[in-house]
């Protein structure tokens, strides 16, 4: 109320300022002529002005987009996050353009752009402390059986159905993450699911993954499904009806912001309680993953570090061939053997780098 007051008063008095100008009395010696051509001159200026704001294009001063590129960029070469967490992360901070650029060359530039990624650790499970040390306990324990749930679906073919994740698997091995409805641990799902997505291609077994949203706001919830979903389509993704708690039999902890559990055959193997989502895949939930298919640590590590050989065939496309040195081709073409190349022997050099 006060600013609005405030705008009102200043609007008041530029337009009193305004007026008294226009309306002061003419000079002394000026001709009422003179002053009715510079009156007009001044009307024709403001128009003029006003035009030019209506047509030009306000510029912020500062690019988000080019600041969250910069920063992505420093948090990839400082090691704390991989090129593929980042580009997750500029896509879903602005969907619409990355959307548009998927097919064309700006996906491939912000792509390019982090290529530089940091390795991919692959930890013993049983190492795994949680911050600050204290020990810290939700959800079913190794050993256990996990108990029947149910969820609502929030994206692919089970949008909206209910259904039990653990019975949904099959006995396969299975990733089971509870968590908060904060952001933080939505765009973690993205490099998991990316992750979990590549050691299924390479050891050829089915891993299942599922997250579960608690929260007490259905609809908030939702939201998520329907931002998401589409893009999460290797995560089964569900709410819980029985709020941020989560299922009662499950003993979840409401302080904790993540439990992730690793399961097979319905059995807990190994469970990791994050008092803070993660943002990107631990190394010791990795491999507790690589424990449950029965694979070494060492190998599922080799695997998710391999570079693609699609990037590799692309990037050598891109690279120039070397042109020879000087010594080089004095070794190839000097048929005199006078370490010098005469004329004949010259245009022969040049024939066979233009052919390159």
């Amino acid at each position: 109320m006060f600013r609005f007051a405030f705008a009102c008063v200043l609007s008041a008095l530029m337009c009193s300022t305004g007026l008294s100008q226009d309306s002061r009395p003419e000079k002394k010696g000026e001709k009422p002529s003179e002053a009715r051509a510079q009156k007009k001159q001044g009307e024709e200026r403001g128009r003029e002005n006003a035009r030019r704001t209506r047509t030009e294009p306000q510029r912020p001063e500062s690019d988000p987009r080019a600041a969250l590129r910069k920063r992505l960029g420093e948090l990839v070469q400082s090691g704390k996050l991989t090129r593929e967490e980042a580009v997750q992360l500029y896509t879903i901070a602005f969907p619409e353009r990355s959307r548009d650029q998927d097919d064309g060359r700006g996906g491939r530039e912000t792509e390019k752009r982090y290529r530089n990624g940091r390795k991919v650790e692959i930890k013993d499970p049983a190492q795994f402390k949680t911050a600050g040390g204290k020990a810290l306990f939700s959800g079913p324990q190794p050993g256990e059986k996990i108990p029947p749930f149910k969820v609502t679906g929030l994206n692919g073919d089970r949008l909206g159905k209910v259904f039990d994740p653990v019975r949904l698997a099959g006995g396969k091995p299975q990733v089971l993450i509870f968590m908060d409805d904060n952001g933080v641990g939505i765009r973690g799902l993205f490099g998991t699911a990316s992750l979990l997505s590549q050691i299924a291609e390479k050891s050829d077994k089915q891993l299942h993954l599922a997250a579960v949203l608690l929260g007490d706001d259905p609809a908030k919830l939702q939201g998520f499904g329907k931002r998401f979903g589409e893009r999460l389509s290797g995560v089964v993704m569900g709410a819980s009806p029985d709020g941020r708690d989560g299922p009662g039999a499950l003993g979840l902890n409401r302080t904790i912001s993540m439990t992730v559990i690793v399961a097979r055959d319905g059995k807990v193997t190994h469970n990791f309680v994050f008092p803070q989502s993660m943002l990107y895949p631990d190394p010791h939930v990795l491999g507790a993953i690589a424990s449950a298919i029965g694979q070494k640590r060492e190998t599922v590590a080799k695997w998710l570090n391999e570079e693609p050989a699609d990037s590799t065939r692309a990037r050598e496309s891109r690279t120039p061939p070397r042109r020879p040195s000087r010594e080089e081709l004095i070794k190839r073409f000097d048929k005199d053997g006078d370490g010098k190349l005469n004329e004949e022997e010259g245009r022969a050099a040049r024939k066979a780098l233009q052919r390159k």
